[in-house]
């Protein structure tokens, strides 16, 4: 893979499928990958490739920790964990079948959970939860969720509610990310313990992103809110939890938005979490899953709005 390659769609019929003995064949033997599993790995991570990693880290380091996740890593038992995450994603909406597509287990060293690979399926990263010392049971809790999530994009596609991709405004943005990644959060049925430390703390993200997206805050208050944030310690937990520095996660830009939107998406930020609290006060109230689905995020502000007068 090159940088000069193009995506391509994803030609994989539905069905849950190994790609771990395809890429254990070109990290051990070097044996060309096959065009599709080229095409899966380049979707998942359009940014870098694995030839690239391997030149980048060196094989010795790649080597060693594929070998460590790929012997705790069972797909016979934990592709059972598949169905259960599918089936969580279809209570979405009940009477409209989720139309089947590929669950592929790939390898990718980075530090990368699963992906819906541009809504066209799930890829789950056997580095995501093999190799730390979780039992099966736990693997199979985390895959669950993961499907789950990654489903969830898919299903919102297919329903006609997925928010646009395109950019039109900054509250747009983050209204339609709260609404959607929120939601992903909410079907999941696995969290790490900084999801807790987030949603315990959501007072001060709520009103963080109401004082942001304020015609009155200027730049100079934004800088002052963003700096406050970083120092937050429910923050802090995440990055000691990702084993990343600050500065790996907010670009090196003089846009104080484009900082604000990579603190709170990047690296499974706090907008999810706290995306999954705006779901969880309107589902508390006794709103209707598939009512609010199918309404789409045009009421995410409002939800912002309302957040403190619901239970």
């Amino acid at each position: 893979m090159d940088e000069k390659y193009q995506l391509k769609e994803i030609k994989l019929e539905s069905g849950t499928y190994n790609l771990i003995p395809q890429i254990e064949e070109y990290l051990i033997n070097g044996k060309d990958l096959e065009p599709e599993v080229e095409n899966i790995l380049k979707t998942y991570n359009t940014n870098v490739s694995l030839s690239e990693i391997l030149q980048k880290r060196g094989y010795d380091s790649v080597m060693a920790r594929f070998i460590e996740v790929s012997e705790d890593f069972d797909f016979e038992d934990i592709a059972t964990a598949v169905q259960a995450g599918l089936d969580r994603a279809q209570t979405l909406n009940p009477s409209v079948k989720l139309r089947g597509s590929p669950v592929v287990f790939l390898y990718f060293p980075n530090n990368e959970g699963a992906k819906s690979l541009r809504g066209q399926g799930c890829a789950l990263n056997i580095n995501d939860f093999c190799g730390k010392s979780l039992t099966p049971e736990e693997k199979r809790r985390r895959v669950q969720s993961s499907v789950a999530h990654e489903a969830t994009h898919v299903f919102l596609k297919q329903l006609g509610v997925k928010p646009s991709e395109k950019w039109f405004n900054l509250k747009t943005f983050i209204w339609d990310f709260l609404w959607e990644e929120g939601l992903t959060t909410t079907m999941e049925v696995d969290y790490e313990d900084w999801h807790y430390s987030f949603v315990n703390d959501a007072d001060y993200y709520i009103e963080l992103l109401k004082d942001w997206l304020d015609p009155a805050t200027d730049d100079s208050k934004k800088e002052m809110l963003l700096q406050q944030c970083i120092q937050r310690p429910s923050l802090l937990e995440w990055l000691s939890n990702i084993g990343m520095s600050i500065d790996r996660i907010i670009p090196d830009t003089d846009d104080i938005d484009r900082k604000f939107i990579f603190l709170m998406k990047s690296m499974n930020g706090f907008g999810y979490h706290i995306g999954n609290v705006l779901w969880q006060r309107q589902l508390d109230a006794g709103t209707n899953l598939t009512e609010l689905v199918m309404k789409g995020s045009g009421e995410m502000s409002k939800w912002l709005d309302r957040y403190q007068s619901l239970p």
